[in-house]
């Protein structure tokens, strides 16, 4: 989903549901994927969660996905074509 359609789905302001999105991707739970031609799309960047009570607290853990090399090379020439546009 586009970060548009997030915040109409969840009836948040856009501002709001950017940076959200934005510090999730830098927790490596959502993948963010921009082809510099249209809104940007979030992903799901994890494979599963497992929070666990011990007796000390709460332990939790995340499974990242596994990527395809193909996905990381896409992703990978995304990200060049947003920076090279970026200089023009």
């Amino acid at each position: 989903m586009t970060a548009s359609e997030i915040a109409d789905v969840c009836d948040m302001p856009r501002s709001t549901v950017y940076r959200k999105l934005e510090q999730m991707v830098d927790a490596g739970l959502l993948t963010k994927r921009d082809n510099g031609q249209s809104a940007a799309e979030y992903t799901l960047g994890f494979r599963e969660v497992v929070v666990t009570h011990h007796s000390g607290g709460l332990e939790l853990s995340v499974s990242s996905q596994s990527r395809s090399a193909s996905d990381q090379l896409s992703e990978l020439w995304a990200e060049v074509r947003t920076e090279t546009n970026r200089g023009e």
